[in-house]
């Protein structure tokens, strides 16, 4: 048994804590909250459409999903695995479920004011 280095008692709790920790980890690996290149970000339940983002890039695509159990298992948040060499989607990185099907519409970003660097107004064109 480890003693805490100050009082001398044992690190019971200590232990149990890091275990405690160990599990829960675990369990939201198993969950699907970590992983994959893209996360759900919205879903079409009626056309099985689904819409993800990649991570690193912002870049939006959209899948269909056919099966309807594994439609029925995909929330909004959850990571996915995308393939676009092959056009495809997996929901565990292992097995491909789900055909890429194009490009969502892009979202624009707001654009800057631009900086004004005298006090006269802008000449109109016409």
């Amino acid at each position: 048994m480890i003693a805490h280095p100050f009082t001398g008692r044992p690190l019971r709790l200590a232990a149990s804590a890091c275990v405690a920790l160990v599990i829960a980890s675990a369990a939201v690996a198993q969950e699907g909250t970590t992983g994959g290149c893209c996360t759900i970000t919205s879903i079409d339940a009626e056309k099985g459409l689904v819409t993800a983002k990649e991570r690193s890039t912002e870049r939006t695509f959209l899948f269909t999903v056919s099966d309807r159990s594994v439609l029925a298992s995909l929330r909004v948040g959850r990571p996915v695995y995308a393939n676009y060499r092959t056009n495809e989607v997996s929901v565990d990185g292992k097995k491909a479920c789900c055909a890429i099907v194009g490009a969502a519409v892009a979202t624009t970003r707001p654009i800057a004011a631009p900086i004004v660097t005298s006090a006269e107004p802008a000449p109109i064109v016409r």
